[in-house]
């Protein structure tokens, strides 16, 4: 908007920019991927418009695995400025039954549905097995035999050309940072810690909005990427919608089950015995555990009673091993995501689970570094919940960012998971030469 002349202001709701796509001071001296920790896959036109070339990345030595062509065209995961296909466009746009079965799979079933296809001995292929479960389930409400999982999986794998997953060297928010120089540099201006309350609405057209110090702003068009639940149950009275369109709102499942740790750390963990191989090198910049698919599924099924997993499958990054800025001399900042954690009903109840989760996961990483706790000089656990508190996105208190399919046309289904975590609170109002406003648009930063 602002590169086609407009003026745009954008209302920040936090200090930081960015949302889920940020890297920032938690505690003293140590700068945090505070959520999202990996460029994903961008439609190439997307990335040149943006210029994300300009933002240094870390080469993978191991490149992403693809599950094959067959599903990639008719799902439309890279289609750039066009409307997600529908169910029926998608099966329209194959030409076979081999790529109708793929999107059946993709759509429907589970995650081991494909890997038992294709890596089917389990202690043969364990390794590869609960990589791509946990791949595919974490920031889900879903085990990996739950349906709808495989979609997951295709979102995460599939890559255009050459492109695949990276890191973004001085943390993702490197690419906030990216974007907003370009903004401003187009001339758009930002504003932080300004909250918006409403969209108003007035004889079924949008006016503008009302920010939370009662001021308002006006626009006869706004642009909202927040999740649907947020825009239309939280930001507009309900009354104004038809009660078709808002009963398929009310479809839309936002619930997850993921834990953050971020860690001060005043060492490395060392890996005794036979996991002593990440030690070499910088190879400890990311370690992983995991259990098998099955284990996965035991835990997410006894998740949903309320119990803490015994040994969590967790990931344990720390990017001070390549950017040593991100942190004190001779220090390091660790990030832990994990599940899958139950979330209580009351606050006692969330404080109890949650510190036992975040036991649970230290017991698991000292079982391979011993001298791991002694390592920790200051942490922060956060549930999924925390996140709404801190961007108000939909992921209320048993809720997550995994929406149902049963709502496709308004950003629902495994498919848009990554888009509907990426909720920050901005809105972005564009005005014409006369100074008046319009267009009004409440974006989201990027998880990537």
């Amino acid at each position: 908007m602002a590169r086609g002349g407009m003026r745009v202001l954008c209302l920040e709701k936090n200090h930081c920019i960015g949302g889920m796509a940020t890297t920032t001071e938690l505690v003293r001296g140590y700068r945090f991927e505070l959520a999202g920790s990996v460029q994903f896959p961008i439609p190439t036109q997307i990335y040149d418009d943006l210029d994300l070339g300009a933002c240094p990345i870390y080469e993978a030595e191991v490149q992403s695995v693809g599950i094959g062509p067959s599903a990639h065209r008719p799902i439309g995961r890279f289609d750039v400025r066009t409307p997600p296909k529908s169910l029926n466009e998608m099966f329209a746009s194959t030409t076979n039954e081999v790529e109708r079965e793929a999107i059946r799979t993709a759509m429907f079933g589970s995650v081991m549905d494909v890997i038992d296809r294709h890596l089917p001995e389990r202690q043969k292929h364990a390794q590869i097995r609960g990589m791509l479960a946990f791949l595919s389930v974490n920031s889900t409400h879903r085990g990996p035999y739950d349906a709808g999982s495989a979609m997951c999986l295709a979102f995460a794998l599939s890559s255009p050309g050459d492109v695949t997953m990276s890191n973004v060297k001085r943390g993702i928010g490197t690419i906030s940072d990216h974007l907003l120089t370009q903004f401003e540099t187009a001339g758009g201006e930002l504003r932080r810690h300004v909250k918006v309350d409403e969209i108003t609405v007035d004889r079924g057209r949008v006016t503008g909005v009302t920010l939370g110090d009662g001021d308002r702003i006006t626009a006869p068009v706004v642009v909202s990427n927040l999740d649907p639940t947020a825009t239309f149950t939280n930001l507009i009275n309900r009354d104004v919608l038809s009660e078709v369109f808002a009963r398929r709102v009310d479809t839309i499942d936002h619930r997850a089950l993921y834990f953050q740790m971020h860690r001060a750390l005043s060492g490395l963990p060392e890996y005794a015995d036979q996991y002593a191989v990440p030690n070499d090198g910088d190879a400890r910049q990311c370690v992983t555990f995991i259990g098998t698919p099955e284990q996965m599924q035991r835990d997410f099924e006894g998740c949903t009673q309320g119990l803490v997993p015994r040994s969590p499958s967790v990931n344990l990054s720390t990017p001070t091993l390549r950017d040593p800025d991100l942190a004190p001399p001779g220090k390091h900042a660790a990030s832990n995501f994990a599940f899958y954690a139950p979330i209580g009903a009351t606050h006692d109840e969330q404080a109890t689970l949650r510190d036992e989760m975040a036991d649970r996961i230290v017991a698991t990483i000292t079982a391979r570094a011993p001298n791991f706790p002694e390592t920790i000089e200051r942490q922060c656990s956060y549930l999924a919940y925390t996140y709404e508190r801190m961007f108000r996105y939909t992921n209320a208190i048993g809720t997550s960012l995994t929406s149902s399919p049963s709502a496709p046309d308004l950003g629902a289904g495994p498919i848009t998971r990554f888009r509907s975590k990426t909720s920050v609170r901005a809105a972005l109002a564009a005005m014409d030469g006369r100074g008046s406003h319009s267009l009004l648009a409440t974006t989201a930063g990027m998880r990537s």
